[in-house]
């Protein structure tokens, strides 16, 4: 499976967001907060990330073995709460 349009951020992005990032993620047309943008793709043992890293303009991948993912959770938590979110 593949996403495209696939918008990514860290915990450390989150915490170090300026404050641009932060009205520009809580203005309408606008998109959500990110540092990098690419295509997410599922394949048969790993989760692949690739893509740029828009603050400095660089190419930008990741790769995580599903054998290392743990546990998949999908909400809020005490870096990323719920009133971050606009929608």
């Amino acid at each position: 499976m593949k996403w495209n349009n696939t918008l990514l951020a860290s915990k450390k992005d989150v915490i170090n967001r300026s404050l641009i990032d932060f009205i520009k993620a809580h203005t309408s047309g606008f998109k959500p907060l990110h540092r990098y943008e690419g295509t997410l793709e599922l394949k048969e043992d790993k989760l692949v990330f690739e893509g740029i890293d828009i603050k400095d303009e660089t190419i930008f991948k990741l790769e995580i073995a599903l054998s290392n993912i743990t546990d998949v959770y999908y909400g809020f938590d005490e870096v990323f709460r719920g009133r971050e979110e606009r929608a």
